[in-house]
C-alpha cells in the first residue's frame, strides 16, 4: 500500500515537472517547435507587418520590447525538413554607447532577475572572465544537460571602430532535427 501511494506520488511530482519544463519553452509567448508560418503571423500580429522581415531562412523583428527592455533587433531561426519547419533558436539584441555600462549592467540584471522568475532554480551565472555578465537559465528539452539560454553583456567595437556595450539575450538553438541530419 505504501509503495503504491510513493509511485503515485512520484508520478505526480514527474507530471507536474514536465508539464512546468514544457510550459516555460516559449519566447514572447510562442512555443519552441512552432511552424514559420505561425511564427511569423504571431510576430506581425505584435509588432506590426512593417517591422517583421525574412531574412535567411529565418525572421528578423526591429525594434522590439520585451518586459521594460527595447532591443534593437530580434532573430528567429528555424531547422527545416522535407515537410515541416521548427522554431528552434531566437537571439535578442540592445546596444549601449560605452558610457552607458550602468544603465546596462542595469537592464541584464532586471532581464535575468524576471527570467529566474519564470524557470526557479534553473537558472545561474557562468565566469568566463570574457564577458561583463554571463547568466544561463532554463533546460533545454531536446538536448540533456543543456540550458536553454543565456543572457550576456559584452564589450566591443562596432563597424564603425566604436566601442560599445551588447545586451545578448539567447535561446536555443533547441534542435527538432538531428544536427547530423544534413550530412
Amino acid at each position: 500500500m505504501i509503495t503504491g501511494i510513493k509511485n503515485v506520488l512520484l508520478f505526480l511530482v514527474l507530471l507536474i515537472t514536465q508539464v512546468t519544463t514544457c510550459s516555460a519553452q516559449s519566447v514572447l509567448g510562442i512555443k519552441f517547435g512552432s511552424s514559420y508560418d505561425y511564427v511569423k503571423s504571431r510576430l506581425e500580429e505584435r509588432f506590426g507587418t512593417t517591422s517583421v522581415f525574412a531574412k535567411e531562412g529565418g525572421l528578423h523583428v526591429f525594434g522590439l520590447t520585451m518586459g521594460d527592455i527595447s532591443f534593437n533587433k530580434g532573430e528567429f531561426n528555424f531547422q527545416r525538413d522535407d515537410k515541416n519547419t521548427y522554431f528552434n533558436h531566437a537571439e535578442f539584441w540592445k546596444i549601449y554607447n560605452s558610457d552607458e555600462q550602468k544603465a546596462a549592467e542595469a537592464d541584464v540584471d532586471a532581464l535575468y532577475s524576471l527570467l529566474k522568475q519564470k524557470y526557479g532554480d534553473k537558472c545561474g551565472t557562468f565566469n568566463t572572465g570574457s564577458f561583463l555578465r554571463f547568466y544561463w537559465f532554463g533546460e533545454n528539452p531536446k538536448t540533456s544537460g543543456e540550458w536553454l539560454g543565456s543572457v550576456v553583456l559584452t564589450k566591443g567595437n562596432a563597424n564603425d571602430g566604436v566601442p560599445r556595450l551588447y545586451l545578448w539575450l539567447k535561446y536555443g538553438p533547441i534542435y527538432y532535427i538531428d544536427k547530423a541530419s544534413d550530412f
